[in-house]
């Protein structure tokens, strides 16, 4: 090997030296920026009682909102406006989402829909139904996201959730 060509491997071995060094004080400091703005948003959620990164939007932030009770730790603070919020799904999951509220039309009451694109099922006077099935003389016809139409025999009739 000549000498030029080892003063091109020692300076190619110095320059990637000095990359590698680089790139690791780089990411420690991405690393550092967001462990800092989690922080922040925690600390931040915990004082204002609303969850991080939250964007006052009228009726959902007064909705999120957990007043303080007297002694409650940060912890329970955090748990209270956790429970508070609703979700409609989970973004990492391609498992159904159970959605609740109560609405009753003739003495049939609609309890919740579990979503599912194949096979929907509704909870209708506490029993699990799904299209096809019937509940007080009344026929399930087609699940929802937010409906269930039923048949008694003569005419159509919704459950809608959320009214």
């Amino acid at each position: 090997m000549t000498k030029k060509e080892t003063a091109q491997l020692i300076v190619t071995g110095l320059m990637i030296a000095i990359l590698i060094f680089i790139l690791v004080k780089g990411f420690r400091k991405g690393i550092q920026n967001a462990q800092d703005l989690r922080r922040k948003t925690l600390q931040s959620s915990v004082l204002t009682g609303k969850p991080g990164g939250m964007q006052d939007t009228g009726a959902q932030a007064a909705s999120q909102t957990v007043p303080a009770a007297a002694g409650q730790t940060s912890y329970a603070r955090l748990e209270a406006i956790s429970d508070s919020i609703v979700l409609k799904r989970d973004p990492f999951s391609n498992v159904p989402v159970f959605t609740q509220a109560r609405v009753s039309a003739g003495g049939t009451s609609l309890s919740g829909i579990l979503w599912d694109e194949t096979r929907p099922m509704a909870v209708i006077n506490g029993k699990i139904v799904k299209a096809g099935d019937t509940v007080d003389n009344n026929k399930v016809v087609i699940i929802k996201k937010d409906k269930v139409v039923l048949n008694n025999g003569t005419k159509d009739y919704e459950l809608k959730l959320g009214e």
